[in-house]
């Protein structure tokens, strides 16, 4: 998880943002949203693709106001002493239950915080928020939780834009990395190395499926250097909003392959859990409402730019 900001769209000389995904690593003709100087794109040996400033880096593209909670992160900014207790009391069981040690001091953290509430029978139990944290939320359920979230930062910053206390880039940075999000594909691929190896990749893309499955199984073909057959599971249309998060609930299978990320080590029973969650997530989702169609076909631009400083001396 990315647990710290990491600029990764530039503006382009039409003034549209441009996502590292579509970038080489090198200098590029792209330049900071916030204080226009060149960026270096930054990928291969890297966790998380990024752009860095060419010369220092400027302080507006350091701020937190990046990081989305639900999407680069699973701690939610929770005090880690707090994220601590989520994780001991989920591994005693699955059910969502909450057997309360500290009742003077817990307690009262956990609802301040959002993640307990009163069951139906009295007992406390931990909120769909609280599940985030720990991964047992459902994929159905994930589904709304950010997207109203992401709804909620949009008008935030549209709101702290408009009264000037947040540079304008702020907004038009969210907006695009929504746009990316929310308008790509999810897939789950499976794999079958000539050796007899299987394994799975979870993922998301903007492009056609079947090309993407065609790199991937190229991308494993050389790392292993073995034939590698690839099969398309599931694709799921405006879905790539789940895709960290579906990580984030699979981690225990997590598998590296190299510096590849986003690969799973499934046994039958899981695959077919998985499988299965996705296909009621499919089932299940809302279409998504007028603010996120306008986010995720990219006619936010339309809204119109408001221009920000022509230099930010960092």
């Amino acid at each position: 998880m990315a647990i710290e900001p990491f600029l990764t769209v530039g503006k382009a000389r039409d003034g549209e943002l441009v996502s590292i995904d579509t970038q080489n690593s090198g200098l590029c003709d792209l330049v900071c949203p916030f204080c226009l100087r060149a960026l270096v794109a930054v990928r291969g040996q890297v966790r998380i693709h990024h752009f860095r400033h060419d010369g220092s880096t400027c302080r507006e593209s350091k701020r937190p106001l990046f990081l989305i909670p639900g999407w680069d992160h699973f701690n939610l900014s929770l005090p880690a002493s707090v994220v601590d207790e989520l994780f001991y009391q989920t591994s005693k069981s699955y059910f969502p239950s909450y057997l309360d040690r500290k009742p003077s001091l817990m307690i009262g953290r956990m609802e301040r915080y959002g993640l307990i509430e009163h069951g139906y029978r009295g007992n406390w139990q931990l909120t769909d928020t609280a599940q985030v944290v720990t991964g047992m939320l459902s994929l159905s359920k994930f589904d709304p939780w950010l997207r109203k979230r992401l709804q909620e930062r949009l008008c935030e910053k549209r709101g702290l834009v408009a009264a000037g206390q947040l540079h304008p880039a702020h907004y038009q940075v969210e907006a695009s990395r929504q746009e990316q999000i929310l308008s790509a594909t999810l897939y789950l691929f499976e794999l079958v190395s000539a050796d007899g190896a299987t394994f799975y990749k979870i993922g998301r893309t903007l492009r056609n499926v079947e090309q993407r499955l065609a790199e991937v199984s190229r991308d494993m073909k050389l790392m292993l250097h073995v034939p590698i057959q690839g099969k398309i599971l599931k694709a799921i249309e405006g879905a790539g909003h789940i895709e960290k998060y579906t990580l984030w609930k699979y981690r225990a299978s997590l598998l590296a392959i190299g510096r590849y990320q986003e690969y799973l080590q499934l046994m039958p029973g899981d695959l077919r859990g998985l499988k299965s969650e996705l296909t009621r997530f499919e089932n299940s989702r809302d279409a998504f409402n007028e603010s996120e169609v306008v986010i995720a076909s990219g006619k936010w631009t339309n809204e119109g730019r408001v221009p920000g400083p022509t230099r930010d001396p960092g």
